[in-house]
């Protein structure tokens, strides 16, 4: 703000008989002040609008350019004073409500920070078309809760306001095929507008690979976000040397290099479990109409992912079918059916041959009441009620972890038939199969017959000893449910809770509610380490 007030004397002082361009050019930058100026005190914004006015009548009027100088001469001394006591200015730009529990407590730990001007800018967001033209925008920045005071994203530029740091928690710049967030806040501009881009990792990866993942060299799984940004956190310690190891070969990096992309990987954990952790049911509202169909039965929150929807598109609809009917055949379990808040966007751009049957039976599913169909932004609602888990591969499958209720992970090995394992119809051999998985390493068990990577929640319907085997428990979803309704009958019921907890204490780094806490104070170190105010 200094260096733009400084351009307004040097206009000033050029001031002659003819000073139309040189006060035009002291209206724009008094403009981009008052962007800087953007919750500041109330008395540089009058000072500022004061400034303005003059300007309006200036020109050739030698006692209003003076009335200007001495308005300006004000203004400055206004500005020097505030700089003194200049505060951290954190940015954050969220694009969907539904993803901004990435950011949440972090922005709750900043804004509580009396050092801090906090700043909560939703962005707009493009659906991808056919072509990759940029479709339908989207901006949901009226959604948010009372927590959350909210800035108008056309009403702060980070390129005029240069914030201390930037956090963001998309990764894909133009790369996304689905959808994109508005060009001006992909991460390779953002990285000059700041003293540090903080990209939040958004996901929660079940899987630890020590070598390099054939899809990760294809897909490229290090987005830009990766490269661009001066800090990624992540949540576990493992995970993060992965990355560093991975992103060393993926881009050919020398030993300085890879040090220094090692250096900005930092396992902080994820806002995502301090949302999961703090919540209570009470906290959110259930609509009478759900509260009718669920009537008293337990909940199994059924979650279907992309993961599931893009690699085994295949089986993507008989999953659901499948997972329905055995809901129905228990009238002691109702379904509570949420969809990734990308899937209708994702089935349009890249499966549109499923569009049609997956609308079938949405639709059908709705009008008979089989269920509760959740397209609300508010999965924390649906984690809190819920007294059991189905979902594919997803990062929900570790915010369950965190809440100690039973789930179950639908990846293709569930669905192998042959050969089968009776061994009873209800769930005890399951569960005892999973708790003996889980004394065995916890959270880092190891993937079986292989040192190369680490299968982090081990959560299949089959033994570790018989993996290789393929054997399989007959009706598993069947017995599941009966484990969901009759857990008291279940003497290793507790036990499993218990260990449940410890597999996420064991790998997830601030598991106790504080990450966000954490990564705040972290990150603001950072920033006045590179300020020097530090």
């Amino acid at each position: 703000m200094l260096a733009l007030f400084s351009l307004c004397e040097s206009e000033l002082q050029m001031c002659g008989a003819d000073c139309a361009a040189h006060l035009n050019n002291i209206e724009t930058h008094l403009h981009q002040m008052q962007k800087l100026a953007l919750g500041e005190k109330e008395s540089l914004n009058v000072l500022l609008d004061e400034c303005i006015s003059l300007l309006m009548e200036a020109n050739g009027n030698g006692s209003i350019l003076n009335a200007l100088r001495q308005k300006l001469e004000e203004t400055g001394l206004l500005i020097e004073r505030e700089k003194v006591n200049k505060k951290l200015e954190v940015v954050f730009f969220p694009y969907k409500v539904a993803m901004s529990d990435s950011l949440k407590t972090i922005y709750l730990a900043a804004k509580e920070d009396p050092s801090c001007d906090a700043y909560w800018c939703p962005i707009p967001y493009y659906d991808r078309n056919a072509d990759l033209s940029l479709g339908q925008c989207h901006y949901e920045g009226n959604q948010y809760s009372d927590e959350f005071q909210i800035t108008d994203w056309q009403a702060y530029d980070p390129e005029i306001r240069h914030p201390d740091i930037i956090f963001t928690h998309y990764a894909y710049d133009e790369c996304n095929y689905v959808t994109t967030i508005h060009p001006l806040y992909y991460s390779s501009r953002l990285k000059n507008f700041t003293n540090l881009l903080v990209y939040i990792d958004y996901g929660l990866t079940m899987w630890v690979w020590r070598r390099l993942p054939k899809e990760w060299s294809e897909v490229g799984y290090f987005t830009p976000a990766y490269w661009n940004s001066d800090l990624i956190v992540t949540y576990s310690k493992e995970f993060a040397s992965v990355l560093a190891l991975h992103m060393r070969w993926i881009g050919k990096l020398n030993d300085e290099a890879s040090k220094r992309a090692a250096s900005k990987i930092v396992p902080l954990g994820s806002a995502k479990f301090d949302v999961v952790l703090r919540a209570k049911r009470e906290d959110y509202v259930m609509p009478d109409a759900w509260r009718d169909i669920i009537n008293g039965r337990r909940i199994v929150l059924y979650n279907t992912s992309l993961h599931g929807l893009l690699k085994e598109s295949d089986v993507f609809l008989k999953e659901i079918i499948e997972v329905i009917e055995a809901a129905l055949k228990n009238e002691d379990v109702v379904l509570w059916w949420r969809p990734h808040p990308l899937m209708e966007n994702t089935l349009r751009t890249m499966r549109p041959e499923l569009v049609r049957g997956i609308h079938e039976i949405v639709e059908t599913f709705k009008e008979q009441k089989w269920g509760i169909y959740d397209e609300t932004d508010d999965l924390h609602r649906a984690i809190s009620w819920s007294d059991a888990c189905l979902t594919n591969e997803s990062s929900l499958a570790w915010l369950y972890l965190a809440s100690g209720k039973p789930f179950t992970v639908l990846n293709e090995n569930w669905r192998l038939q042959s050969p089968q394992f009776d061994d009873g119809e209800d769930f005890t051999a399951p569960l005892r199969c999973r708790i003996n998985n889980m004394r065995a390493g916890s959270g880092a068990n190891p993937y079986p017959d292989s040192d190369d990577w680490n299968w982090c929640v081990w959560w299949p319907n089959f033994s570790t000893e018989d993996y290789l085997h393929n054997i399989h428990y007959n009706h598993f979803l069947d017995r599941f449910f009966h484990f969901v309704v009759h857990r008291e009958v279940y003497p290793e019921a507790e036990e499993y809770q218990k260990l449940q907890l410890q597999i996420l204490h064991d790998f997830v780094e601030n598991a106790d509610g504080t990450a966000g806490d954490k990564i705040y104070d972290f990150c603001r170190q950072r920033a006045m380490l590179k300020t020097g105010n530090m």
